[in-house]
């Protein structure tokens, strides 16, 4: 299985959750490996790994499934998400040396080309499903970049 085929079905089952949800249908999230199903009286004592933030979650199952409206939630969530990259970044670069800094700029550019030739191959169709696969795409690689940058800052600071 391609890459590629993997975030298109990746994402695709993000806008049918999205629609399943928006019309009623429960939705559970997969969290350490076991259904978070939100009527069990053990919620409380699962451990949350969500990617996004619950607003993200909440914005969805209020689209009504229309996808400008997915779009929109998609949106704010990776503006967010990109403006954590951005901060791990900036406080990162100042933890570092100079060659190591040199470094991580010149990773930080392959990034996002890497990131921008993936989500742009979403959308060769032009269809509002290959926009959502889009922005969600976006919104992942953008999400997974933060947490890695954070994770940086979290192993200098216990050094």
């Amino acid at each position: 299985m391609t890459e590629k085929f993997k975030i298109k079905s990746a994402l695709t089952l993000v806008a049918v959750l999205a629609n399943s949800y928006a019309v009623g249908l429960p939705v559970f999230r997969i969290q350490d490996g076991a259904q978070n199903n939100p009527y069990s009286k053990s919620r409380s004592a699962q451990t949350e790994t969500q990617k996004y933030r619950e607003s993200y979650y909440d914005c969805v199952a209020a689209s009504g499934g229309v996808t400008a409206n997915i779009l929109d939630c998609s949106s704010d969530e990776a503006s967010f998400q990109d403006s954590r990259r951005n901060a791990a970044y900036k406080k990162l670069q100042t933890q570092l040396s100079s060659d190591d800094q040199l470094k991580l700029h010149d990773e930080e550019r392959a990034w996002i080309s890497a990131r921008d030739k993936d989500c742009n191959a979403l959308i060769a169709g032009g269809g509002t499903a290959d926009s959502i696969n889009q922005e969600e795409c976006v919104l992942s690689h953008t999400a997974d970049r933060a947490n890695e940058l954070q994770l940086r800052l979290n192993a200098l600071a216990r050094q």
